[in-house]
């Protein structure tokens, strides 16, 4: 009866581990979902940021009359 008891402890020990490895798996994931969609919307802005820089320059270039980007 004794080592029934000690098997159902460690079961239930065992239990409770696993489920939480399992939440924290959980929130492991949705943390990283999120900073994956924040990396990609500040990649998003920074190539909204470098076209803007690309039309400036150009536009800078164009005042000069070579359409070369200033140095």
């Amino acid at each position: 009866m004794e080592k029934r008891n000690e098997e159902h402890s460690r079961k239930k020990f065992i239990e409770e581990q696993l489920n939480a490895l399992k939440h924290e798996e959980r929130v492991l994931n949705e943390t990283r979902t999120k900073l994956q969609q924040q990396k990609w919307h500040l990649l998003q802005e920074n190539d909204k940021i470098k076209e803007k820089i690309r039309v400036r320059d150009a536009a800078a270039g164009a005042g000069t009359g070579t359409g070369a980007p200033p140095e």
